[in-house]
């Protein structure tokens, strides 16, 4: 690990998000911003944020707002690799080294890029989270996985928008 800046905290208050990088159009933020809220008035206070672009860069844009208002809220940014955005556009580079910079917290899982990284990303952030709010459209990619592993180790999934995931079997 190259990299950990998460102090101990506790599992049950602790919810992690996956998503796809392409968003549909349309894309409701100020619902994300609503389940996000829902989510802290049950009792969570850490959220583990991936780091990529879409989804989880959405997710971040609303939890900095829901932090100003609730300054208990603490958001980890759950890199998984140094250099993470350099294959980025340099628009979404700028957001993320804004947003790296936001982060209450900062984990960095290898020193660069390596084959499965991203997936052990997804592993860590399950492990240390008891909750996972999903944007899953597609059964295959990164998020197709990392609920399935939800499932396997008994971490409930809460899908965005509610009812929109396709089939899990």
């Amino acid at each position: 690990m190259k990299e950990n800046g998460l102090p101990p905290f506790l599992k049950n208050e602790t919810c992690a998000v996956s998503g796809h990088r392409v968003l549909p159009a349309g894309f409701d933020e100020e619902a994300l911003a609503a389940a996000l809220k829902g989510i802290a008035d049950e009792g969570f206070r850490v959220f583990l944020v991936g780091m990529a672009i879409g989804f989880d860069t959405a997710c971040f844009r609303q939890l900095l707002k829901l932090r100003e208002d609730d300054p208990s809220l603490r958001i980890a940014a759950v890199v998984p690799c140094v250099g993470q955005e350099n294959y980025f556009r340099e628009k979404d580079r700028e957001i993320y080294r804004d947003y790296l910079s936001r982060a209450d917290y900062k984990v960095v899982l290898e020193d660069g890029y390596k084959e499965g990284c991203m997936l052990k990303r997804n592993d860590f952030m399950l492990e240390n989270s008891s909750l996972l709010l999903a944007h899953l459209r597609v059964r295959r990619g990164g998020t197709w996985y990392t609920v399935k592993k939800a499932r396997s180790l008994g971490v409930p999934v809460l899908f965005f928008p509610e009812g929109d995931a396709p089939t899990l079997t």
